[in-house]
């Protein structure tokens, strides 16, 4: 009985060979490490949306070619056709601008730039500024965005120059205003304007009022409305270029007489 036994070389490993299959271990070893790290990750932290709303507002604007039209002789008379706008008051002590239920307060109220919240008296509006001088306003209604800085919306008046009253190729120019009222009413102002030189210009503004305790339809006076007003305005402009305007002015408001410490809400008590 022949039995045949045949048998096969055991292969060797190379040095080449190993160091194939140590570098594809480590790499795989590597991938485990990595695989589970992200796992441990995505059980700290959860999932995030971030979503965004869009705010927009109704911006109303009032020109001086309107203003010359309403001929307005209280800020009521330049913004009444402006939805959600309402200015109160028919005295400058306590004229005050509303926005759907938003008083001065939440508004961003600004004069030629200027911040106007100077808070007087909680009583007392605090929109010390006359409807003739204005050139231009600018109102955003109902707008909450942070970078309006009003939570209820924004007003921004601006103010005449005297490249806005001179005409044609005049270097100086003079205005002169006056009202009488026979309820105890007066007012009057003056502005002088004109060209220093082809880029600097100055205007220089005056306006007083003077009233008295009115009368009511039945004849009997109206007390705590009696007192003089008075408001002067300089500006010097330096205009480089048409793109750009530098200016530098100065505003003086006073408003003195025999007040009720609440005009807003009548009575008869008197404030000197």
């Amino acid at each position: 009985m022949n039995v045949c036994l045949s048998t096969k070389p055991i292969p060797h490993l190379t040095k080449l060979g190993l160091a194939i299959t140590l570098a594809l271990s480590s790499s795989f070893s590597q991938a485990e490490e990595a695989l589970s790290e992200e796992t441990k990750d995505s059980a700290l932290y959860e999932q995030m949306v971030v979503w965004g709303a869009k705010v927009t507002s109704s911006s109303e604007s009032v020109f001086a070619e309107d203003m010359s039209l309403r001929q307005a002789d209280h800020l009521s008379d330049l913004l009444r056709d402006i939805p959600g706008v309402d200015v109160g008051g028919t005295h400058s002590v306590n004229q005050r601008i509303n926005i759907r239920g938003f008083g001065e307060t939440d508004l961003d109220i600004r004069l030629d730039g200027a911040s106007q919240h100077a808070n007087m008296f909680h009583h007392i509006g605090n929109l010390t500024l006359n409807p003739d001088i204005i050139k231009a306003v600018d109102i955003q209604v109902g707008n909450n965005s942070v970078t309006q800085g009003g939570l209820g919306g924004t007003v921004h008046f601006e103010t005449k120059d005297a490249r806005d009253l001179l005409r044609g190729s005049d270097k100086f120019g003079a205005r002169v205003f006056g009202g009488y009222a026979d309820n105890d009413s007066q007012q009057g102002s003056l502005t002088l304007y004109g060209l220093i030189s082809e880029k600097v210009d100055y205007m220089i503004y005056g306006h007083g009022v003077r009233r008295g305790n009115f009368k009511d339809g039945e004849g009997n006076q109206t007390y705590g409305s009696e007192g003089d007003v008075y408001n002067i305005l300089g500006k010097l402009g330096f205009e480089p270029s048409s793109a750009h305007r530098f200016e530098l002015a100065y505003d003086l408001y006073r408003d003195k007489g025999d007040y009720s410490p609440r005009p807003d809400m009548g009575g008869n008590a008197i404030l000197d």
